[in-house]
């Protein structure tokens, strides 16, 4: 995929790819999720309110799988080419997923009647996802695209993701 190219939920991820540019449009991803989600919340008729449990399971979903392609795939890939000084990035990434996975939970567990909760657990939820995604995007990515090969991770990250996309049912 191209810089630039975004791809739409569900639909699985090029084979051939970089890794960073893989991780990038998955946070695009969820970032419209959130934003989709949000509008939903302003929208003036009954249909487009009824989206919302559809987009937060949908987000879940996208969070889901990135995390597990994260902790699978990409950050073992980036603790082998970093320094042993820098594990502490991943191990700060690794932790913010430990949130956001359990956040993630709390939100799938409730009844459809608990939307005020609902509603105060994705605001957590995109205030740990932001942090987590500007935490990568602003240091941990630059890094790991000069010392992985980005290529070979990618192509890891899309297979992966493809497996994924399978056990779920989501491949055309």
């Amino acid at each position: 995929m191209e810089t630039g190219q975004r791809r739409h939920a569900h639909e699985p991820a090029p084979v051939d790819v970089d890794a960073i540019d893989l991780l990038m449009d998955d946070h695009r991803l969820v970032r419209e999720y959130f934003a989709h989600i949000e509008a939903t919340a302003h929208a003036s008729n009954a249909a487009d309110r009824h989206r919302k449990p559809d987009l937060i399971r949908q987000v879940c979903d996208e969070i889901e799988m990135h995390s597990r392609i994260e902790r699978d795939i990409f950050y073992p890939a980036v603790r082998a080419a970093f320094k042993e000084s820098d594990d502490v990035m991943v191990d700060d990434a690794e932790r913010d997923h430990d949130e956001v996975d359990r956040l993630v939970a709390e939100l799938r567990a409730l009844r459809p009647e608990d939307e005020s909760r609902a509603d105060e657990l994705l605001v957590q939820l995109r205030k740990a996802v932001e942090a987590h995604l500007h935490e990568e995007e602003e240091s941990m990515f630059t890094k790991a695209r000069a010392q992985i090969d980005a290529m070979a991770v990618g192509r890891q990250l899309a297979q992966q993701k493809r497996a994924i996309a399978e056990e779920r049912g989501q491949v055309c």
